[in-house]
C-alpha cells in the first residue's frame, strides 16, 4: 500500500470511535477496490471513495461503520447513476436498458 488514510477529530473525541471510523472506511474502500489499495487504483476510483466517505460521515455525524453496508450503498448509488444516465440517453423516456 502506498497511501495513508487519516481520520482527524477534536481532542475530546473518543479514540475508539475514531479507530472504528478509520477501520470502517479502510475496509469499505478495500471491498470497493477488491483489495487493490495502490495510489493509482485509488485515484482512478476516487468517486467510489468519496461516496464511501459520504455514506460513512455526514457533517461530522457518523452514519454507518459497517464496511459491507457502506460498500453496498456506494455500489447501489453508482448503479442508480448509471441507470439515470441511460434514461437520459434514451430521451428521458421509460425505456429500460442494461449494461453488461
Amino acid at each position: 500500500m502506498d497511501c495513508f488514510i487519516y481520520i482527524v477529530g477534536p481532542n475530546s473525541a473518543n479514540e475508539l470511535v475514531l479507530t472504528a471510523v478509520l477501520d470502517g472506511l479502510y475496509d469499505a474502500i478495500s471491498i470497493l477496490l477488491r483489495g487493490q489499495m495502490e495510489k493509482r487504483v485509488m485515484f482512478d476510483n476516487l468517486s467510489y471513495i468519496i461516496l464511501a466517505l459520504d455514506e460513512l460521515i455526514d457533517a461530522g455525524v457518523i452514519l454507518e461503520i459497517d464496511p459491507q453496508a457502506i460498500a453496498n450503498r456506494v455500489l447501489m448509488s453508482s448503479c442508480d447513476a448509471d441507470f439515470e444516465g441511460s434514461l437520459e440517453g434514451n430521451g428521458g423516456g421509460s425505456h429500460w436498458s442494461r449494461q453488461n
